[in-house]
């Protein structure tokens, strides 16, 4: 049997090498569907809601929500918000940035968000898997990761 837990969070991001909009720091209230399967425990559950509740409060949340995601690897953004950054004015904004070693299109924060799900599900040595980490970017369109 599969069960779903509902996220949402907010976030920013500029995508680089990409020539559309875009390529601006925008942000987007993202919502986020978890799916794991297993068979059913003494209680007439796969897994309590509150565990994926936990996991993500715990790995997801901290990383992503009013964060802006960018690429490390990108040398406009190393140029804009390298280490200088941490100790003068924009302190405040170098506090927000959440590097990735990824360009944060809504398909690699879906396969980020998947792998920290999944090895905070096998922490909890849960018999349940991991089958579907589903990212809408805006209400309308999304990335989707099963195995």
């Amino acid at each position: 049997m599969k069960v779903t837990k509902i996220f949402t969070f907010d976030a920013g991001h500029r995508l680089s090498n990409y020539e559309g909009k875009c390529k601006h720091l925008h942000g987007h209230t993202y919502t986020l569907e978890i799916t794991v399967e297993g068979g059913l425990d003494k209680t007439g559950m796969v897994m309590d809601f509150g565990e994926l509740k936990r996991i993500f409060n715990e790995l997801i949340d901290p990383k992503f929500d009013h964060k802006f995601m960018l690429n490390r690897d990108d040398p406009e953004n190393q140029s804009e918000f390298d280490e200088a950054g941490k100790g003068g004015h924009y302190r405040w904004f170098y506090d927000s940035v959440c590097w990735v070693g990824y360009n944060p299109t809504a398909e690699n924060i879906a396969t980020d968000i998947f792998a920290m799900f999944k090895n905070g599900l096998l922490n909890l040595q849960v018999p349940v898997e991991l089958v579907s980490v589903k990212l809408f970017e805006t209400p309308t369109s999304f990335a989707e990761i099963t195995i």
